[in-house]
Protein backbone atom coordinates (compact mmCIF):
# COMPACT_ATOMS: atom_id res chain seq x y z
CA UNK A 1 0.00 0.00 0.00
CA UNK A 2 1.21 3.30 -1.09
CA UNK A 3 0.98 6.40 1.30
CA UNK A 4 -1.38 9.47 0.66
CA UNK A 5 -0.23 12.84 -0.59
CA UNK A 6 1.21 15.02 1.82
CA UNK A 7 -0.17 18.05 2.16
CA UNK A 8 2.26 21.16 1.32
CA UNK A 9 1.73 24.77 1.99
CA UNK A 10 1.59 26.97 1.00
CA UNK A 11 3.01 26.81 -2.59
CA UNK A 12 4.58 30.12 -2.80
CA UNK A 13 7.18 31.50 -0.81
CA UNK A 14 7.11 35.77 -2.08
CA UNK A 15 10.97 37.07 -0.13
CA UNK A 16 10.75 40.38 -1.74
CA UNK A 17 13.67 42.79 -2.39
CA UNK A 18 17.18 41.45 -0.80
CA UNK A 19 20.70 43.00 -1.05
CA UNK A 20 22.75 41.08 -2.60
CA UNK A 21 24.95 39.35 -0.30
CA UNK A 22 22.77 39.61 2.39
CA UNK A 23 20.24 36.48 3.70
CA UNK A 24 16.23 37.26 3.80
CA UNK A 25 14.30 35.88 7.03
CA UNK A 26 13.54 32.54 7.02
CA UNK A 27 10.01 31.92 5.40
CA UNK A 28 8.18 28.51 6.66
CA UNK A 29 6.46 25.60 4.50
CA UNK A 30 3.99 22.97 6.77
CA UNK A 31 4.37 19.98 5.79
CA UNK A 32 1.70 17.60 6.59
CA UNK A 33 0.50 14.07 6.94
CA UNK A 34 -2.63 12.52 6.30
CA UNK A 35 -4.66 10.96 9.87
CA UNK A 36 -6.63 7.95 9.38
CA UNK A 37 -7.38 4.63 9.56
CA UNK A 38 -5.57 3.92 6.61
CA UNK A 39 -2.91 6.74 6.95
CA UNK A 40 0.66 5.49 7.05
CA UNK A 41 3.49 7.18 8.19
CA UNK A 42 5.86 9.38 4.81
CA UNK A 43 9.29 8.84 4.13
CA UNK A 44 10.62 12.36 3.41
CA UNK A 45 13.86 12.82 1.53
CA UNK A 46 16.40 16.44 1.53
CA UNK A 47 14.59 18.75 -0.03
CA UNK A 48 16.57 20.81 -3.42
CA UNK A 49 15.79 24.33 -3.92
CA UNK A 50 17.45 26.80 -6.40
CA UNK A 51 20.48 28.46 -7.15
CA UNK A 52 19.99 31.39 -4.12
CA UNK A 53 18.00 29.87 -2.00
CA UNK A 54 18.71 27.56 1.21
CA UNK A 55 16.38 25.49 2.67
CA UNK A 56 16.61 23.76 6.19
CA UNK A 57 14.61 20.50 6.55
CA UNK A 58 13.03 20.14 9.99
CA UNK A 59 11.06 17.03 9.45
CA UNK A 60 11.83 13.80 10.70
CA UNK A 61 12.91 10.79 8.06
CA UNK A 62 9.78 9.37 8.42
CA UNK A 63 6.20 11.47 9.20
CA UNK A 64 3.39 9.77 10.98
CA UNK A 65 0.32 9.80 10.15
CA UNK A 66 -1.42 13.28 11.64
CA UNK A 67 1.68 14.60 12.49
CA UNK A 68 3.46 17.92 10.87
CA UNK A 69 6.98 19.22 10.04
CA UNK A 70 8.19 22.04 8.30
CA UNK A 71 10.97 23.36 5.49
CA UNK A 72 12.53 26.72 6.34
CA UNK A 73 13.63 28.81 3.28
CA UNK A 74 16.17 31.84 3.18
CA UNK A 75 16.86 33.66 -0.35
CA UNK A 76 20.10 35.17 -0.27
CA UNK A 77 20.67 36.91 -3.96
CA UNK A 78 24.15 36.48 -5.62
CA UNK A 79 23.42 39.29 -8.25
CA UNK A 80 21.13 41.96 -9.30
CA UNK A 81 17.36 41.29 -10.32
CA UNK A 82 14.68 38.79 -10.30
CA UNK A 83 15.98 35.47 -8.90
CA UNK A 84 12.93 32.91 -9.08
CA UNK A 85 13.34 29.63 -8.05
CA UNK A 86 11.73 26.21 -7.02
CA UNK A 87 12.20 23.84 -3.84
CA UNK A 88 11.12 20.68 -4.60
CA UNK A 89 9.81 17.82 -1.78
CA UNK A 90 10.79 14.83 -2.14
CA UNK A 91 8.72 11.92 -0.12
CA UNK A 92 7.77 7.73 -0.98
CA UNK A 93 4.04 8.70 -1.48
CA UNK A 94 1.75 9.64 -4.24
CA UNK A 95 2.12 12.92 -5.81
CA UNK A 96 5.71 13.53 -5.10
CA UNK A 97 7.62 15.50 -5.40
CA UNK A 98 5.84 18.61 -4.68
CA UNK A 99 6.99 21.96 -5.85
CA UNK A 100 6.90 25.69 -3.76
CA UNK A 101 7.69 28.68 -5.83
CA UNK A 102 9.83 30.82 -5.18
CA UNK A 103 10.68 34.54 -5.96
CA UNK A 104 12.75 36.85 -4.57
CA UNK A 105 14.71 40.33 -6.37
CA UNK A 106 18.68 40.62 -5.52
CA UNK A 107 19.27 44.37 -5.31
Amino acid sequence: MVPEKLTVKPKTLKFGKITSGTSSTPKNVSISNKKGKKALPVLIFNPSVSAGYMAANNCPASLPPGQKCGISVTFKPTGLGNAPGSLMIYYNALGSPQTVHLTGTGE
